[in-house]
């Protein structure tokens, strides 16, 4: 395996270790300590963009594909 292709799945192993040290973690906290994290993520403006995109496409994700054509279709039509 090349170098670059072995660093780059070093540091999603490691990128993947943390986020599950930062899951246990969280899940180890009591409930108001939890809530508490939870409002000083949400209080920070890009990190809340960053969680309402993620909340987004979690529900969509099995949505039906719409071809962009046809999203511009519908946005021309608006805007006449």
């Amino acid at each position: 395996m090349p170098h670059a292709a072995k660093a780059a799945v070093l540091r999603r192993e490691h990128n993947g270790a943390t986020a599950t040290v930062f899951h246990a973690a969280f899940r180890a906290l009591p409930k108001k300590t939890r809530e508490e994290f939870l409002g000083l993520l949400l209080s920070d403006e890009d990190l809340r963009d960053n969680i309402e995109g993620a909340l987004l496409w979690a529900q969509r994700k099995n949505e039906p594909r719409i071809p962009f054509e046809e999203i511009l279709k519908k946005t021309r039509t608006r805007a006449r």
